[in-house]
């Protein structure tokens, strides 16, 4: 079994694939596998998947018809064998020592998971925004190794990103993500946080993700109602553990905010919708 498996879905990313899997293979931690899940590209990105495995056996191709990033992960999580787990995007790229430090420290504090930070960073201008993944109260939780009960006050104010979470897979080799829905990280989030008994936070930025005008992240289109399907998820997940009395009027805000934001960004030809 290898220590590591590395989920990367892929579609349609020639310009930046290179960069992404160079942050890979050149890492100084070398146990793990890379599994590439193919999601229907028609671009080059396969040829340049193929080209990378001719050189490193590490690297797994899996080609599916295109059915989004929900379930590129989710056969990613079908066929990983390693220790820990983790997720990035084909367009994005790792600090080159930050697996072998997330394993480190999820390893000798023996983690479900590890939480660290990232960088947006728009792709026209270089510029870097550590905003997003800014969670202060983790900082002041005041131990090494906590549960949700020591944040349950701002368990709904996460960075949602599954690319800034090293897991154990047991932690989640029993969980997916939604299918054909986008903000699935949203539900798949509080899956993961309910169940983890061992956390610890890195307060340090490992991972670089792009914003660009094509990306889902920017996209403001009719599927945004999406987010709608997602938090009534949410919801069943609270239900399911006994805990939606306690967080009932947490949920209510977070989704009625998130729900606005969104509308606030669509197109108005999606708005009356």
């Amino acid at each position: 079994m290898v220590k590591i498996s590395v989920i990367i879905p892929v579609y349609n990313v020639e310009k930046y694939l290179k960069e992404c899997l160079d942050s890979v293979i050149n890492q100084s931690f070398e146990d793990m596998e890379i599994i590439c899940v193919n999601d229907g590209s028609s671009d080059s990105s396969p040829e340049i998947l193929d080209e990378y495995q001719k050189t490193d056996s590490r690297i797994k191709i899996i080609t599916q018809e295109n059915r989004g990033a929900a379930a590129a992960r989710n056969i990613g999580l079908d066929n990983a064998t390693g220790k820990y787990i983790y997720f990035m995007d084909g367009d994005d790229y790792l600090d080159l020592d930050a697996l072998e430090r997330l394993y480190e420290i999820s390893n000798e504090r023996n983690l479900d998971l590890l939480i660290f930070k990232m960088a947006n960073f728009d792709e026209r201008t270089g510029k870097e925004d550590y905003s997003y993944s800014d969670m202060p109260f983790l900082l002041n939780i005041g131990k090494d190794v906590f549960n949700y009960e020591d944040f349950n006050d701002n368990l709904l104010n996460f960075d949602v990103s599954v690319c800034t979470k090293f897991f154990k897979r047991e932690l989640i080799e029993d969980k997916r993500f939604p299918e054909g829905l986008i903000f699935e990280d949203n539900s798949f989030n509080i899956d993961y946080l309910l169940d983890a008994e061992r956390i610890s936070f890195l307060d340090e930025c490992l991972y670089h993700r792009r914003i660009r005008d094509s990306s889902v992240m920017t996209r403001a289109s009719k599927q945004s109602s999406d987010l709608i399907e997602i938090y009534d998820i949410i919801y069943a997940k609270f239900r399911d553990k006994g805990l939606y009395p306690e967080f009932k009027e947490k949920l209510f805000m977070r989704k009625t905010d998130a729900i606005y934001y969104r509308y606030t960004l669509l197109l108005e030809e999606y708005k009356n919708d």
